[in-house]
Order: structure tokens, then C-alpha cells, then sequence
């Protein structure tokens, strides 16, 4: 019995990723540069990592006392002429302050991982995708900015 059971465990994790993520293009959670992310974008489920270039401070109206949105936007355009930004809000930003993660001071020149789905903004060659970060688990700094 124990044979039969270590056997099933490698199917099990697959399967899991599988219902997680949507599909099964790379493997339960390895990340891909947003061009590759782009180019073999899914319905599931996507982890991206890049360096963070510069943030942005989306317009728009917020309601009061709500903390403000940001996009952290890849230093590197898209090969199309693009950009890729992670847009983090909801709890994610809730977390951040908590932690006392300064965006500007902490995570600008950071390489960071973002799991989530993928969204394209415009039309034409050079649209840009967005992915909306909304909670920590899918926020990882995997490389800490160098001073």
C-alpha cells in the first residue's frame, strides 16, 4: 500500500498545479519574463519576475481613506514596445504598509516575482499588460535592490 501511495504523490502535485494554475505550461509556479508570459498566456493562473524599473501612481478616482494603488513597471519594454507593470492593490497594500515596505525606497531596482493573470491594456503592437497583485501570497522580492 505504501508503494501504491508513493507513486500517486507525483501525479497528485501535477494535478494539483494543474487545478491551480489552469494548465500546465512550465510547472507549479516557475516564473517566466513577462515576454514569455505574453507569449504563452493562459486563462490561469501566471508567475512573472522582473526587475522593477520605476513606479507609477495610476489616475483616477479612490474613495476616501482607501490606500493608494501603484504599478511597479518592468525596467525592460516588451519586445513588441510595451510595458509590463504589476498594479498592487487591495490587502497587498494593506500588508506592505504594515511591514513598512516603502515601494520607492524598498522595491525599485528589486527583482520581483508576481503571480496572477494577465491583462492587456491598448491595442495595436504596442499595448501593455498589466497583472493586479491583490495579496501577499502572490508578491515575492526575490533579488533585494542594490544600493
Amino acid at each position: 500500500m505504501v508503494r501504491r501511495t508513493s507513486l500517486l504523490v507525483p501525479f497528485l502535485v501535477a494535478a494539483i498545479c494543474v487545478a491551480l494554475r489552469g494548465v500546465e505550461p512550465r510547472g507549479c509556479g516557475e516564473a517566466m519574463t513577462p515576454d514569455e508570459a505574453i507569449a504563452s498566456r493562459t486563462s490561469g493562473y501566471t508567475t512573472v519576475e522582473f526587475r522593477v524599473g520605476h513606479i507609477e501612481i495610476p489616475s483616477g478616482l479612490l474613495e476616501e481613506g482607501m490606500p493608494l494603488p501603484f504599478h511597479l513597471v518592468a525596467d525592460v519594454p516588451l519586445k513588441g514596445g510595451g510595458k509590463f507593470y504589476a498594479q498592487i492593490n487591495g490587502k497587498l497594500l494593506e500588508d506592505l504598509k504594515r511591514l513598512a515596505i516603502r515601494p520607492k525606497e524598498h522595491l525599485v531596482g528589486a527583482v520581483i516575482q508576481v503571480t496572477g493573470t494577465l491583462t492587456k491594456i491598448g491595442e495595436g503592437e504596442q499595448s501593455s499588460y498589466r497583472m493586479v497583485v491583490l495579496d501577499l501570497e502572490k508578491f515575492r522580492v526575490v533579488k533585494r535592490r542594490v544600493k
